[in-house]
């Protein structure tokens, strides 16, 4: 299907109607996530089949919600694995396909951009588990958070963070202050300062299951 393509054409949409403002859009392609579908030419790079039933060329809710039924050999492992991979490179062409759109619309060189995640997907980890509804292990809570900022040198920061910490750093690039409400902190001032303050632990909730992390232990 056409997956994350017409959120990425929305999205330069609302920038193109931005006309020389200032503006922030919140896009929110659902790729990589159920169904996995196949994507000629990308999924073969990490599974070149056959794409075999049960799992065939689509893998829904449904086929993750019975996986201990589905009889998994490690080549059905594979070939799920390879589903959601090719996932993930064919976001990446939408990711590109922004980067070009804004070049085009010559506001690339003052637009930041936040690449970020609300959860993992695992991939048979735990006893086979699958999805992203089962616990708050890394697999679920280490996600992506990438900051592209026109003028700034590449950095790794090297800590515990949380995505509520997006909001507050959104504001500080912006030149604005933060609610003090906001449980999360600017990530751009302990980047300034290598680090932050003092050391970090942050929370992660999912129904009745609670988790702490800190930089060495979860």
């Amino acid at each position: 299907g056409d997956g994350c393509r017409p959120v990425i054409e929305r999205t330069l949409e609302l920038v193109r109607a931005a006309a020389g403002r200032r503006f922030f859009v919140t896009s929110l392609p659902i790729d990589p996530h159920v169904p996995y579908d196949h994507h000629p030419g990308i999924t073969e790079r990490y599974f070149d089949g056959p794409f075999e039933r049960p799992l065939g060329k689509r893998v829904t809710s449904a086929h993750l919600g019975r996986i201990r039924s589905l009889g998994m050999t490690p080549t059905r492992w594979d070939q799920l694995r390879g589903l959601y991979d090719g996932e993930v490179e064919f976001l990446d062409g939408c990711l590109a396909a922004l980067g070009d759109g804004l070049s085009a619309l010559g506001v690339a060189d003052r637009t930041a951009i936040v690449l970020t995640s609300d959860h993992g997907e695992g991939m048979g980890e735990r006893g086979g588990r699958v999805g992203h509804a089962y616990s708050l292990h890394r697999e679920l809570v280490d996600v992506p958070l990438v900051w592209l900022v026109p003028g700034a040198a590449p950095r790794r920061l090297d800590l515990v963070r949380s995505n509520a910490d997006l909001a507050p750093t959104v504001l500080a690039l912006l030149g604005l202050p933060a609610d003090a409400r906001m449980q999360g902190r600017d990530l751009l001032a302990m980047v300034e300062r290598g680090g932050p303050a003092w050391p970090r632990v942050v929370a992660s909730e999912y129904g009745r299951s609670y988790a702490l992390r800190a930089r060495g232990f979860h």
